[in-house]
């Protein structure tokens, strides 16, 4: 029996290589390489007492990603919360949310966590109602991006 030489064993190793590469690119391999989903991407100003809200769903149990910041110094307060709650915080109400994914006048966050598969919504919140002898606060510049693994 003959015995293969070096360059043989080399070009050999090469067409395995090339044929791993191939299969790779056709079929895929394990790790996952998709982008999450944004659920939301918005840049908007948010007046004194004023707030903004949207509701999502999600379909099976996902890790979010959150990202909330302020471009003028001017301090939110965030909450996701289960989207029947969203009513009461409108209304300035108690509610449930989760406080993984929320905090209270803060000018930048980032926040990742897993939650259920259910009815959500997002509500973001500037100041508080202005009496008789306290001076306006200018709006916030929010910057929101909400994302799904």
């Amino acid at each position: 029996m003959a015995q293969a030489s070096f360059m043989d064993r080399v070009f050999q190793g090469i067409g395995i290589a090339v044929v791993i590469v191939v299969l790779v690119a056709i079929f895929g391999s394990d790790e996952q390489t998709s982008q999450p989903q944004v659920i939301e991407d918005k840049a908007l100003k948010i007046g004194q007492d004023q707030n903004y809200s949207f509701k999502f769903t999600l379909n099976r149990a996902a890790n979010i990603n959150l990202k909330i910041g302020t471009r003028n110094n001017q301090p939110v307060s965030f909450f996701l919360l289960p989207a029947n709650n969203l009513t009461y915080a409108k209304a300035g109400l108690s509610f449930e949310y989760l406080p993984a994914l929320s905090g209270k006048e803060v000018l930048r966050e980032n926040r990742a966590a897993k939650i259920a598969a259910g009815d959500y919504a997002f509500f973001v919140k500037h100041g508080v109602k202005k009496g008789w002898f306290d001076s306006d606060m200018p709006a916030a510049s929010v910057e929101i991006l909400l994302t799904v693994d």
